[in-house]
């Protein structure tokens, strides 16, 4: 009996997270075979992969791989570039220094849709503060329709993602300075390291493991990204700022077509696997370091 406690135990979790995960996942490929038309309940049957087929044939859906992609890299190497170096200013001692962390948090907690609106009235071609700031500097001679123009639409929603996505990797790379011991610092100093040296030879690779947790973190949110994208463009004009995720959405709850939805939504999953795998592999080498 005492062998099969733990077992026992830990069973109830395992069969929570069969049905809130598994089930749904077994769901997901298995309708991505399938025609599954809500809209047309009688013509439900196993295509094979008609559906992939059918999917890489859309351009819209190219489209949406290619603006998803450049979202996700940008997203990714913008939140880092924003975060790193306020973290290493916050790391430092100055007065006001527990306001700032405290301040600079407030994107990140805001809800989405709060966000999103206001974001979106800062760029509104009539009224917009954005359009405002930059006629009175001389830089933009008429307003610009950040959000209704192909050219800038999807950057305009990125900015929105940039701003309230770096707090979460600056308060982990901060979290991650902060444990990194003063006494190698002071060594360093002794053996006559200058600031740059003393970074690039201690301060990176101690802080490497949660940069590189951070990166996956920040991928996965930043390639799962809808709501922003929804509620700013919906994903216009003329797709310009289709993402998968949108394409996926419009797909299932909008044209009521689960079969090309569960399709494309297996495509985001095969994409996000490949972040997941090559992550893995990097603490499989670290640990046997």
């Amino acid at each position: 009996m005492d062998r099969h406690l733990g077992k026992i135990l830990v069973a109830p979790s395992i069969l929570g997270l069969s049905f809130v995960i598994v089930y749904p996942l077994v769901m997901n490929i298995t309708m991505s075979f399938q025609n599954v038309k809500l809209t047309q309940p009688d013509m439900r049957g196993w295509v094979g992969l008609a559906n992939y087929s059918h999917l890489f044939a859309d351009p819209v859906f190219r489209t949406a791989i290619a603006n998803t992609l450049i979202w996700t890299l940008l997203g990714v190497v913008l939140q880092l570039a924003v975060a790193l170096p306020i973290a290493f200013l916050l790391n430092a001692e100055f007065a006001g220094r527990g306001f700032y962390r405290g301040a600079l948090l407030i994107p990140w907690v805001m809800p989405s849709v709060v966000a999103a609106f206001t974001w979106v009235w800062m760029y509104d071609g009539s009224f917009g503060i954005l359009n405002y700031i930059l006629t009175k500097l001389h830089l933009i001679r008429d307003p610009v329709v950040w959000l209704g123009n192909p050219n800038t639409s999807l950057y305009a929603v990125l900015v929105e993602q940039v701003w309230k996505g770096f707090p979460f990797p600056m308060v982990m790379l901060l979290a991650a300075l902060q444990a990194v011991p003063k006494d190698m610092y002071e060594a360093a100093e002794v053996d006559g390291a200058n600031k740059m040296q003393r970074i690039m030879r201690i301060t990176i690779p101690q802080i490497l493991p949660a940069l590189a947790l951070c990166t996956v973190f920040i991928t996965i949110w930043t390639f799962n990204s809808f709501e922003n994208i929804w509620l700013m463009t919906e994903g216009g004009p003329l797709n310009s700022s289709e993402t998968m995720t949108t394409f996926v959405y419009h797909n299932a709850f909008q044209s009521f077509d689960l079969g090309m939805g569960s399709s494309s939504a297996m495509v985001m999953f095969a994409m996000l696997l490949v972040v997941i795998i090559c992550y893995a592999r990097y603490v499989s080498k670290q640990e046997e370091r």
